[in-house]
């Protein structure tokens, strides 16, 4: 009898660990990845062996006008691929056009790493900062409706510049050289400076001082007290 109850606790517990351990999946922004964004060398997870990190969620990443694509890695720790469904959609659809991915919207998460990108096709037609709203549904267990849900956003920045309708400027065209001078030639007049100019300069982003913190990535580690959930989402960025 004695015998038989230690086996049902063993099975019970056995029961209990094999829970968490196979619903279990890698989803995270590589070291290119956050390097590439913002400048550091570190990778930043939103799911790590199946515990979800809101924090990460919640924080928008800023995408510059110079980089055209996101990426993404991702990666099952079950033993089998795991169901997905992924959509991503832009908020301002005549500064950017609907995001398309290199992979399907409807898939499995694959036993090996895998990055996947988003790109993110400005138009050209005008300055804007566009909200790209990205949401991936993994099923855990088809038997028991298991699903973890991740909603997260970027903030893209899309310029009035037909260079940039695939996110990457086109290069400069080459300057003009002045035609060679004769003796006799008088001099070229001088180019007005800076504050003879009547119009103000353009600041295409038009942000308070209060938001253009965040595009700074040194100034990140402002956003990250060394407490709680917050320094384990930023604690690779945000070290003394």
């Amino acid at each position: 009898m004695l015998i038989f109850s230690k086996m049902k606790v063993f099975f019970l517990v056995l029961t209990v660990c094999l829970s968490p351990c196979l619903a279990s999946f890698n989803f995270y922004l590589n070291l290119l990845e956050v390097r590439r964004l913002l400048g550091l060398a570190a990778e930043l997870f939103y799911v790590r062996e199946g515990l979800v990190n809101e924090y990460a969620l919640n924080f928008i990443v800023p995408v510059p006008a110079q980089i055209g694509n996101l990426h993404f890695t991702w990666q099952s720790l079950t033993g089998r691929p795991l169901p997905y469904t992924i959509s991503v959609e832009s908020t301002n659809k005549d500064a950017l056009t609907n995001p398309n991915l290199n992979i399907s919207t409807v898939g499995s998460i694959p036993t090996s790493v895998q990055t996947f990108s988003i790109n993110l096709p400005c138009t050209g037609t005008m300055n804007a900062e566009v909200i790209v709203l990205i949401s991936i549904n993994v099923t855990m267990s088809r038997n028991s409706n298991n699903v973890t849900s991740l909603n997260f956003k970027r903030k893209k920045i899309c310029l009035r510049d037909a260079g940039y309708k695939i996110g990457v400027p086109t290069s400069a065209p080459a300057p003009t050289l002045p035609p060679l001078l004769s003796p006799s030639s008088p001099p070229p007049p001088n180019p007005p400076s800076s504050s003879d100019l009547d119009e103000p300069s353009i600041n295409v982003l038009d942000e308070p001082a209060s938001r253009l913190h965040l595009y700074n990535p040194g100034n990140l580690c402002g956003l990250c007290p060394h407490h709680g959930g917050c320094y384990l989402f930023l604690r690779l960025l945000c070290e003394e």
